[in-house]
């Protein structure tokens, strides 16, 4: 169930992504929209590659991380890997999840088009220092 929801996720972000932005273009101005536009189509790119770095240059990296553990010693307590296919796929779409949010994160549509709001003349002290 777990990955029948992890790829409905993946295929449908496009699909997704349009609708959102159906919804929000009407209300951006076209100076908004121009910024906006570039970022929303790289986001999908981004995500791809997020997960094509994971899937070829970090899981193999992590791997021989984890398999480095393994002893066979005769004298020492053996550890030997039982993998779970359960567990792989759970690490691997973590992985992959998070890579994929990394790079699309670093993309500038939320800092270019949406500022952090700030508090200027408010009588506050309080609010005034963290803003």
């Amino acid at each position: 169930v777990k990955v029948a929801f992890f790829t409905a996720a993946f295929i449908s972000f496009p699909f997704l992504s349009f609708q959102i932005w159906s919804f929000i273009s009407p209300g951006l101005l076209k100076k908004e929209k121009k910024i906006s536009l570039p970022s929303l189509i790289a986001i999908p790119f981004l995500f791809l590659l997020g997960a094509a770095v994971v899937y070829y240059l970090i899981s193999p990296i992590a791997w021989k991380f984890f398999l480095s553990f393994q002893t066979s010693q005769a004298d020492s307590i053996n550890i030997t890997l039982q993998a779970k296919m359960n567990e792989y796929l759970s690490l691997m779409m973590t992985f992959i999840f998070a890579f994929g949010l990394d790079l699309s994160k670093n993309s500038n549509f939320s800092s270019a088009t949406f500022p952090p709001p700030t508090i200027k003349n408010s009588n506050c002290s309080v609010l005034r220092n963290i803003g």
